[in-house]
């Protein structure tokens, strides 16, 4: 089984966060969870080690609709009824071992969703960085998956997930938008960040600017005094500003 290496290898050079599983199965080799991808040479020792070993791959920058049918559900059906399925780009597919479709979209910049399982009836969305899905050439039972070359997109590439698409998605989910400031979290970066003025300093320009008018001046000066030894300003330099 060269081609699953060679698969997996590729997928990786892709950009793709590749997941071994165990043979014939979806079930993962180990655990992938909040992990780095994989580099090519623990991809080699594991498709060494377990040449038929099952491919997936992570839906970290990229969602994938799930489309299945299973004895009343239709996912195909389900879709062609969606209200929003004008929104939705042609992009790269997969025919999946049980004959259903896997259509994958990068995620354009920004975008977070959960797993939506249910999406749609026989429709489920994948597109958490945890979530993964089975990738050509994997074997379950006595089929395969396998790229659509005729309906998918030039060298497989994967079609933006425009804003219209991602707010049809959110709203068929029932997800909210939580209004924030854009560039609340940009800011907050530079908070403190402006000259920085030392107490010393800020002694000397309250001198310079005065230290009260008659009645007051006496008072002022006192409190100034004791400001500036608190700080540990030498007593020359203290009554030199006094």
């Amino acid at each position: 089984m060269k081609d699953m290496l060679r698969f997996a290898l590729g997928y990786a050079r892709r950009g793709f966060d590749v997941v071994p599983l165990i043979p014939n199965t979806k079930r993962p080799m180990r655990k992938f969870a909040d992990r780095p991808p994989m580099n090519e040479e623990e991809i080699i020792e594991v498709w060494t080690k377990t040449p038929n070993a099952n491919i997936a791959l992570k839906t970290t920058d990229f969602l994938v609709f799930d489309i299945d049918v299973h004895g009343k559900k239709n996912g195909y059906q389900s879709l062609k009824e969606w209200k929003y399925v004008r929104t939705i780009p042609r992009t790269s597919q997969v025919i999946s071992a049980s004959g259903g479709k896997h259509l994958y979209f990068k995620k354009p910049i920004g975008f977070e969703l959960p797993q939506k399982i249910a999406f749609l009836d026989g429709v489920d969305i994948k597109a958490h960085v945890n979530n993964y899905v089975v990738a050509p050439p994997s074997v379950i039972g006595d089929s395969f998956y396998k790229w659509d070359m005729e309906k998918s997109l030039d060298n497989l590439k994967l079609a933006t997930a425009t804003d219209e698409f991602v707010q049809a998605i959110k709203e068929t989910a029932g997800i909210e938008e939580k209004p924030q400031d854009q560039y609340k979290g940009a800011l907050s970066k530079f908070k403190g960040d402006g000259p920085k003025v030392s107490k010393v300093t800020e002694a000397v320009n309250e001198c310079l600017q005065g230290l009260g008018g008659e009645g007051t001046r006496n008072n002022k000066v006192a409190s100034y005094t004791g400001k500036l030894i608190s700080m540990g300003i030498e007593r020359e330099i203290v009554e030199l500003l006094v």
